[in-house]
Formats: C-alpha cells, sequence, structure tokens
C-alpha cells in the first residue's frame, strides 16, 4: 500500500499498467495481476477517447481499504433536514464527478443492504407466526376433544340439566372461536409480510 503506480491510457480498450520498471497491459473492466496484487480499471460512466491525444498518462496512490475508508468518511457529511425524512448527503473532493460516483455508490450498497435487512426480520416474523398457529391449532384440537368429551358425558344426565350442558357447550364453542380469530388473523399477518418481503 502507498505505493504509486501510473496509467497510460492507449485510446483503445487496452491500457497499461506501470509499476516501477514493470509495464503491464490490462483491458477495462476486467480484473488483472500484477506483482501488487489484483486490480481493476472501470471505464466511467460518459468515458470518451480523445480525439487529437488518445495517449495520455495519470498516476494513482494504492491505499489500503482501511485508509482510504477513513478518508473518503471523512470527507462525507451526511444531515438529516429539519422537521423532514430526507437525509442530505454531500463530499467534498477535488473530482465533483468522482464525489457523485461514491455518494451513489453508497446510496446502492445501503439499499441493498436495507432490503437484505428487511427480508431477514420477514424471515423471523414469519417464522414466529408458524409456531404461534402450531400452538393455537394444537390448542384448538384440545377445545375440540374437550368438547365432544363433554357432549359423550352429558348425553346420558338427566334432562333437568340440560341447562348446564348448554351452559358448557357454549363456553367451548366462544373458546374454539376465540381461536380461530387467532389463527385466521395470524394467517392474514403472514400473507402481508410475505408479499412485502417480495416487493
Amino acid at each position: 500500500y502507498n505505493k504509486t503506480v501510473a496509467i497510460e491510457f492507449t485510446g483503445s480498450d487496452k491500457l497499461y499498467w506501470i509499476e516501477g520498471e514493470k509495464k503491464y497491459v490490462a483491458t477495462f473492466n476486467t480484473p488483472f495481476k500484477t506483482n501488487s496484487g489484483t486490480f481493476q480499471v472501470d471505464k466511467a460512466f460518459g468515458y470518451k477517447k480523445k480525439e487529437n491525444n488518445d495517449n495520455f498518462k495519470c498516476e494513482i496512490v494504492i491505499m489500503s481499504p482501511r485508509n482510504m475508508a477513513n478518508d473518503l468518511g471523512g470527507r462525507l457529511s451526511i444531515t438529516n433536514l429539519k422537521e423532514t425524512n430526507v437525509i442530505e448527503i454531500k463530499m467534498v473532493d477535488k473530482v465533483s464527478e468522482k464525489a457523485k460516483d461514491i455518494v451513489n455508490k453508497l446510496i446502492e450498497i445501503y439499499n441493498e443492504e436495507s432490503v437484505k435487512n428487511k427480508n431477514i426480520a420477514n424471515k423471523k416474523t414469519i417464522n414466529f407466526i408458524d409456531e404461534r398457529l402450531g400452538i393455537l391449532v394444537s390448542e384448538l384440537g384440545e377445545v375440540e376433544k374437550n368438547e365432544a368429551s363433554y357432549k359423550s358425558q352429558t348425553a346420558m344426565i338427566d334432562p333437568a340439566a340440560s341447562s348446564v350442558y348448554l351452559q358448557g357447550a357454549t363456553d367451548l364453542n366462544r373458546e374454539k372461536q376465540v381461536i380461530d380469530n387467532k389463527i385466521s388473523l395470524l394467517n392474514s399477518i403472514s400473507g402481508l409480510v410475505s408479499s412485502g418481503g417480495k416487493d
């Protein structure tokens, strides 16, 4: 790191990467190896060949990723606009197009990570709902079993006790309805979460 290299552009899709006495031929947008490591030079959007002098040279300094990140971070400012949910991102650089490209890439990566985090949260929510549904279905089965058992036990009793039977059956039906409603609600939430994760 902290090594200065020269890049000589030829006016075609080829370029020369020069490290000291060594000269490497490389192609735009394609990785290539040198004694210092693996590199790739991409054509920026709007890149045009020079008409009068196709061959030109520039020098760059290879920095460690950490040092580069610290340097870029020091020139980056993020401000939350007052009374809004909008943030303003600015970067100071001698080359305005470079600053613009860095900010756009930063936003692109942020959006990708945001989608990943949203999908992870949705998956956890769906797993929780599925687990809760399993518990409720089990509870519902137990209520239906108790209801059937209650009807069987009271089928042979004195007709005078019919009001007690009706009250017990009503309570069991009410409990069953509550569980049915919970299952229906969880299914609806699960559907909404699943569809939201695909957007």
